[in-house]
């Protein structure tokens, strides 16, 4: 039997602060009651579209999230489905940057030919993941 890394202090400091919107807490919530769970697990439950599977992705972002292994999810019936649980932590709030961000240092890259596929692809995964590397990023374009 493994046992779960949670924090009730956290999830009542969480719920007492506001620090998740709506449909982000439900998420939590449930999987802080019933996890872990895979993300069509959780919409089903919560009877939200799998549309909203997303939630999942920005608590991930925000720390609150992690993945805890792989089964067969009971709603889609797909074998190898990533199983989702609640952290013991408090959200982290990261910076992301605008896709218009994104794409306007991408545009740079592509107009100066010292830069490669690979060095544009890196910049995009690192906005995409939301890495705070937008400081070195913008030394480089300096630099340029």
């Amino acid at each position: 039997m493994t046992v779960r890394q949670t924090s009730i202090a956290v999830y009542r400091q969480i719920q007492r602060e506001g620090l998740l919107s709506k449909l982000r807490w439900d998420v939590y919530d449930h999987l802080y009651h019933y996890g872990p769970k895979t993300a069509r697990e959780v919409m089903a439950a919560l009877g939200l579209e799998t549309n909203q599977s997303g939630r999942i992705t920005e608590l991930l972002y925000l720390g609150c999230v992690h993945e805890v292994g792989q089964r067969r999810c009971t709603v889609s019936g797909r074998a190898s489905v990533i199983q989702w649980d609640v952290t013991p932590g408090l959200p982290v709030p990261t910076h992301k940057p605008s896709p218009k961000a994104t794409l306007k240092r991408v545009r740079v890259m592509l107009d100066d030919e010292d830069f490669s596929a690979r060095d544009i692809r890196q910049v995009i995964d690192s906005c995409l993941r939301g890495d705070d590397k937008l400081d070195e990023l913008d030394a480089i374009f300096a630099a340029v």
